[in-house]
C-alpha cells in the first residue's frame, strides 16, 4: 500500500493528526505509506477514487480508501428531517492498476459551493458546543437540484466516454432517500434492475453509498467480465 484515504463527511475521532495514521497503524502500515483524510460530503468516495487512480498511473500504488460514515453521531430527534433518513456505514476499497483492457474510462467532478448551505453542520470548534446536521433547504429544492447536478454530470462523462447510458451495464448513484433515488433512476430512464438499491436498508451514509452499492453488486455474483 503506497496511500491509504480517510473519508468522512463530519470528520473521524480526531482532528490533528489525520485518522487516516490511525487506520494504517490498526493494519500495520505505519511508517510504510502516505496517510490523508478527505471530507468531501456525498462526494467524498468519488473524489478519494479520483485521486487514486491518478496516483496508481503516476506510479503510486495500491491506495486504499477507507470511508467512515456515523450519521448517529450528527443527528438529533428534535431535527427529524436528518434524523429519518442518516445511517451508519463503513466500507474500504483498495484501488490497484488495471489491467489493458479495463481501467477508468472518465472522471467529471463538479461542487456548487453557495449550494453546499442546503445541507449544513457547523464545526464545534467554532462554535464550542455539539453540532448536528441541518437541511436548510425544502426537500422538493434539494431533490430537483440533485437530479439536475446528476443528469449534468451524466451527460458530461458519457460526453468524454463516447459511449451512451445504455451501453452501461450498472448504475451505482448516490442515493440520499428512497423517493429521490427513483426520481434519479427516472430522470436517466435507467431500468431498476440495472441499479443496485441499498438506501432503504440503510438508510442515507453519504459518502458510503456508492461504495456499500459497489459492495453489494460484486456480492451477488452479478456482474460479468467487461461490465462497465
Amino acid at each position: 500500500m503506497r496511500r491509504l484515504i480517510y473519508v468522512s463527511s463530519v470528520g473521524g475521532d480526531l482532528l490533528v493528526p489525520a485518522n487516516a495514521n490511525r487506520v494504517a497503524a490498526g493494519l500495520g502500515l505505519a511508517r510504510t505509506c502516505d496517510c490523508l483524510d478527505l471530507s468531501n460530503a456525498c462526494m467524498g468516495f468519488l473524489s478519494a477514487f479520483d485521486i487514486a487512480a491518478r496516483s496508481i498511473a503516476t506510479g503510486i500504488g495500491p491506495v486504499g480508501i477507507v470511508v467512515v460514515e456515523l450519521g448517529h453521531r450528527v443527528i438529533t430527534p428534535e431535527d427529524p428531517r436528518p434524523f429519518l433518513v442518516f445511517g451508519d456505514a463503513v466500507v474500504a476499497a483498495v484501488i490497484e492498476r488495471a489491467r489493458d483492457d479495463e481501467g477508468v474510462l472518465a472522471s467529471w467532478l463538479r461542487n456548487d459551493g453557495p449550494a453546499g448551505g442546503d445541507v449544513y453542520m457547523a464545526h464545534p470548534v467554532v462554535t464550542g458546543q455539539r453540532e448536528t446536521v441541518h437541511f436548510t433547504a425544502s426537500s422538493l429544492r434539494m431533490g430537483t437540484d440533485a437530479i439536475g447536478y446528476l443528469r449534468e454530470a451524466a451527460d458530461a462523462v458519457l460526453g468524454e466516454t463516447g459511449l451512451s447510458l445504455a451501453e452501461i451495464e450498472w448504475v451505482l448513484p448516490h442515493q440520499p432517500n428512497g423517493p429521490l433515488l427513483d426520481a434519479i433512476i427516472e430522470s436517466l430512464h435507467v431500468p431498476a434492475e440495472r441499479v443496485v438499491r441499498m438506501v432503504h436498508d440503510v438508510g442515507s451514509v453519504a459518502a458510503a453509498s456508492i461504495p456499500v452499492s459497489l459492495h453489494r453488486l460484486l456480492s451477488s455474483r452479478r456482474v460479468r467480465p467487461g461490465d462497465r
